[in-house]
């Protein structure tokens, strides 16, 4: 990445152009990043603790999988097949779908 004299990476970003950004500003952006990672990565001893502390019924399970494969189901839908429609790639959309289907049953 090229800088211009006196520049330094904190002080410029590569995109079309440099765009200058200020220290506070990068510095509160890696603040941000690093309590937002800090909150996922919390995430998975939290369910440890929660499966060590509480046994769950049957039919709890079967709740809380259906919430997950439709939390799922929504992101495939929103982040594949919003685009691939707005692209008018309607063909190849649906062999995808009926591949994937016959490869899942």
């Amino acid at each position: 990445m090229q800088l211009r004299t006196g520049a330094t990476w904190r002080a410029c970003v590569r995109t079309s152009a440099l765009i200058h950004i200020k220290p506070a500003m990068l510095e509160s952006v890696i603040i941000t990043t690093f309590i937002l990672g800090l909150i996922s990565a919390v995430s998975l001893p939290l369910g440890t603790l929660t499966a060590f502390f509480w046994r769950p019924t049957d039919r709890i399970i079967a709740i809380l999988m259906a919430f997950g494969g439709g939390a799922l189901l929504a992101a495939l839908t929103l982040d594949l097949v919003g685009p691939a429609v707005a692209r008018g790639d309607l063909v190849s959309l649906a062999i995808g779908v009926i591949a994937g289907g016959v490869m899942f049953v």
